[in-house]
């Protein structure tokens, strides 16, 4: 046997002798119940290191809020720094993206991107023909026409979460026009929020009607750019929101809101939640099932 054949042999013996030391060392501390305290003080980088207890981590008790407020932040998507802007809101915040505009899809990717929901800001017809759009769902389309500008909308705004409506005093007041939409986004498995530009609005109760999951906005919050408006405003939705448990509010991607509506958002009263809009619309959709079915049993 040449000599290094023996040095190997040799080392390789040495192992298996200390090896099979090691383990019968583990043996007789683990028959003794002490097989924990060794291992705690195992050799690590020369030092007997004393590892210390595992404590586990508390468990937090998440108080449940009262009462729950969602917000839209209608019209995003017609420039990159008001899109930056929005993004720096609580995620629970739902942006609502116009299509047809020049970074409609960027800003949607990119809120996304961001943790936020997105929903599609459709443009529908007005009542007033001076604030026709480019894009416009209107009452005189037949539904090949409607599909076929909704596939548009789709493309610059994908995978929405819902819809609402830009405008639509004339369309959602048309008991065909918002029935022929809503059969066509029927199976997108998306909401509808009802943004109530009129109060001969059909949207909620049609919506309802056809079981697709939908909402009606409470309170506008800046139709006027005026501090003092906007925060007397914010108080109403909060008041809604104790009255009937949530509300909805849709505010609109403007210089003037967004100066207003951090501090708003940051002087939330503890005893209620800011929640994303599907949120409430799951909420409200549970709360007239029930409704529905104490009337059905009799109650």
């Amino acid at each position: 046997m040449r000599p290094e054949e023996k040095y190997r042999l040799l080392v390789f013996l040495v192992l298996l002798f200390l090896s099979s030391i090691s383990l019968a060392y583990l043996e007789h501390f683990e028959k003794n119940g002490e097989r924990k305290n060794l291992i705690k003080k195992l050799p690590t980088y020369g030092e007997n290191l004393e590892l210390p207890p595992f404590r586990p981590p508390k468990e937090r008790k998440v108080k449940k809020a009262k009462y729950s407020v969602a917000l839209i932040i209608d019209d995003v998507g017609n420039g990159k720094e008001m899109v930056y802007r929005v993004a720096e809101l609580p995620t629970a915040i739902t942006p609502s993206v116009l299509p047809f505009r020049e970074y409609s899809l960027w800003a949607t990717l990119y809120l996304k991107s961001r943790g936020f929901d997105v929903m599609l800001h459709l443009p529908m017809q007005p009542q007033n023909p001076e604030l026709i759009e480019k894009g416009m769902l209107t009452v005189g389309m037949d539904k090949a026409e409607m599909e076929k500008r909704l596939r548009e909308a789709f493309r610059n705004v994908p995978f929405p979460v819902g819809i609402n409506n830009h405008e639509g005093s004339l369309f959602t007041s048309s008991q065909r026009a918002m029935r022929v939409f809503f059969s066509l986004i029927k199976n997108r498995e998306i909401f509808f929020v009802d943004s109530w530009t009129t109060g001969s609005s059909v949207g909620l109760a049609l919506a309802k009607k056809m079981g697709i999951p939908a909402l009606r906005r409470d309170v506008f919050l800046d139709n006027l750019q005026d501090e003092y408006h906007i925060r007397k405003q914010w108080e109403i939705l909060l008041e809604t929101a104790r009255r009937k448990g949530f509300a909805l509010g849709i505010a609109h991607a403007r210089w003037g809101t967004m100066a207003v509506l951090p501090k708003l958002l940051s002087s939330l009263p503890p005893d209620f939640s800011l929640v994303r809009v599907r949120s409430l619309v799951a909420k409200s959709s549970l709360t007239s099932n029930k409704k529905g079915q104490r009337i059905r049993e009799g109650q």
